[in-house]
């Protein structure tokens, strides 16, 4: 299979169906690739019978780019918004995971006292039972709950980060001939690519 820049991302604007490429050669001996609508919608006769030429889609998603981009400024700033944000969780973070911790060690030590009854036999082997897995799952359930919500808050702030990081990117990006970087870095920053009457949008 030939390899195609932009084939397989875009869909067609007009019938949703797969934007599918080719290479013609002119007289002149010189080649272009085109872009055109598969147009096998069973359900719609799509009108979209005019080829796209890959350097017109190039530029089209160049000037996309260079419009999310970020001033140095600006994406420094709204980085040590992040920081900040990030300094003011981490306080109401400690605060919420200190108090799941010190509800877990209030179930060892209920289980604790519970291992002491069964052992002085105020509790039957079924009532040991019974009561150890309750508190088990109670316990369980904390223990999910913390790792969870450390995971989550963790998380926002890296992926914020990292769309600025590359939004400040975005001019350097669009400035450099490497059509491979330019392509994924349209993925990063948008979806549902479609071409329509030779235009891109997403």
């Amino acid at each position: 299979m030939k390899f195609f820049l932009y084939r397989g991302i875009f869909k067609c604007g007009e019938c949703g169906y797969s934007i599918t490429a080719d290479k013609k050669i002119k007289k002149s001996g010189k080649e272009y690739i085109y872009y055109y609508c598969t147009r096998k919608n069973p359900n719609h006769k799509c009108t979209q019978n005019v080829f796209t030429r890959e350097e017109k889609i190039s530029s089209q998603i160049n000037e996309a780019i260079q419009k999310v981009s970020l001033s140095d400024d600006c994406a420094d700033w709204m980085l040590k918004e992040i920081e900040k944000e990030r300094k003011v969780k981490a306080q109401s973070s400690n605060f919420f995971a200190q108090k799941i911790k010190q509800e877990i060690a209030k179930i060892d030590e209920k289980l604790k006292k519970l291992m002491n009854a069964y052992l002085e036999s105020v509790l039957n082997i079924k009532e040991y039972q019974k009561a150890k897995n309750k508190l088990i799952n109670q316990k369980q359930v904390l223990k999910d709950k913390l790792k969870s919500f450390e995971q989550k808050s963790d998380n926002r702030f890296e992926l914020a980060e990292k769309f600025i990081k590359d939004s400040k990117q975005a001019k350097i990006i669009a400035s450099k001939e490497n059509p491979e970087g330019i392509r994924d870095f349209l993925k990063k920053i948008g979806s549902n690519f479609q071409i329509q009457n030779q235009n891109i949008s997403f």
